[in-house]
């Protein structure tokens, strides 16, 4: 069974753990399932800050000198993620470690039969996701997955298991995007820029830039 928040059995997982502790560490949201608990801590940045900029474009220009000494026309793709992903990546397994060796020493002596996971998701503005983020997208698709293994049916949710990980993956895949960009929408239209006005229509919806401001003057 999968839950979302606080549990008997994450707390158990976490009992022992001075309150110091627990008060400085609050993360966004714990998955219980079956005997895993998946801790995360959702993060965005934005590659384009200053404290970013020297590592990205060394990056930029690394990655452009690979597409074009590359023999296959087209952008290089399976690249690491870029410096901005990698350095908040690295701070949030920083900040999390001294509670999660807490809690994996528990588990260790026996104290909890849980397995604790914990993922830094992060993500940036124009939608590259760290690869916390995957990881967690893939420990969820393949919780569904086992449903189906473990069901009667050998299906979850009247697929099979491979499509059940696969419908669950491209889900969490949409969700995100689809929030990412509509925070990113609403940040835009406070900023000025022109934003399209949703109108319904009898043949599906459209969108009117005609009323829209312009941007913000210089």
């Amino acid at each position: 069974m999968m839950c979302c928040g606080s549990s008997d059995l994450t707390t158990s997982v976490i009992r022992g753990i001075p309150e110091k502790s627990k008060e400085q560490i609050r993360a966004d949201g714990r998955i219980t399932m079956d005997n895993k608990v998946l801790i995360f801590d959702v993060s965005l940045t934005n590659g384009g800050t200053p404290s970013y900029l020297k590592n990205q474009f060394k990056y930029n220009l690394a990655r452009l000198k690979a597409e074009q000494s590359s023999a296959v026309p087209g952008p290089i793709i399976n690249q690491s993620v870029t410096p901005a992903v990698a350095q908040r990546h690295r701070e949030k397994n920083v900040k999390y470690a001294p509670i999660l060796n807490k809690i994996r020493d528990i588990e260790r002596k026996g104290r909890s039969n849980l397995r604790t996971i914990f993922n830094p998701c992060v993500i940036t503005h124009n939608g590259e996701l760290g690869t916390g983020m995957n990881d967690s997208i893939e420990v969820l698709a393949g919780f569904a997955k086992k449903r189906a293994n473990d069901s009667e049916s050998g299906t979850y949710r009247g697929e099979l298991p491979a499509k059940a990980a696969s419908i669950q993956r491209q889900h969490l895949r949409a969700a995100i995007c689809c929030t990412l960009a509509t925070g990113v929408g609403r940040i835009l239209r406070t900023a000025g820029y022109p934003i399209g006005k949703k109108r319904h229509k009898q043949q599906g919806i459209h969108y009117d830039f005609a009323d829209s401001p312009g941007p913000p003057a210089a």
